[in-house]
């Protein structure tokens, strides 16, 4: 389907193949959401949008299970990285009655899922607990962190949790 937004009103057309090309049947709408209906008309509609998300990704925290002895740790370094994914969004067009207006108003909420992978640079503290060993003073050092990552998104809101793993540099 083809979805066309204007101004205040949602009209869904069917696509048709003509000329070996994909286009909007423009003869006849499936369906349309105004903004406002009379009280007495209720209509809603699930649109989804599956699509190809590459993003960037801002790590806030990172946690670091506990390893040979050496405790639980947790890190606040900002940490960035590029992500690329598969996602599903979901639009929910429902009307609710208003009293006052004795009229049926719009209202449409989001919600979004995306699997993926995602890599990028931050810094950490590398020191011997977090090296097994492998160093034996302590510095901030450059690390490249990859792995996978889940997105979730209601309206403008979005979070996301990941599992990846630091190579340390330098």
């Amino acid at each position: 389907v083809y979805i066309n937004v204007q101004e205040d009103d949602i009209y869904i057309y069917p696509l048709k193949f003509e000329n070996r090309k994909i286009i909007r049947d423009s003869t006849r709408s499936l369906h349309s959401y105004p903004l406002e209906l009379e009280v007495d008309t209720m209509l809603s509609a699930i649109l989804r949008k599956p699509s190809f998300d590459v993003d960037f990704l801002t790590i806030p925290i990172k946690f670091r299970l506990a390893k040979a002895g050496i405790p639980a740790q947790m890190n606040a370094n900002l940490n960035g990285g590029a992500y690329l994914g598969l996602r599903n969004d979901f639009y929910s067009i429902k009307y609710s009655a208003s009293p006052l207006l004795l009229k049926s108003e719009r209202k449409i909420n989001h919600f979004g899922f995306s699997a993926g992978i995602f890599t990028g640079i931050g810094n950490t503290l590398v020191s011997s607990t977090n090296t097994s060993n492998l160093t034996s003073y302590d510095y901030e050092g450059i690390v490249w962190s990859k792995g996978l990552a889940g997105i979730f998104a209601i309206n403008n809101f979005t979070v996301g949790i990941s599992i990846g793993i630091d190579l340390s540099y330098g």
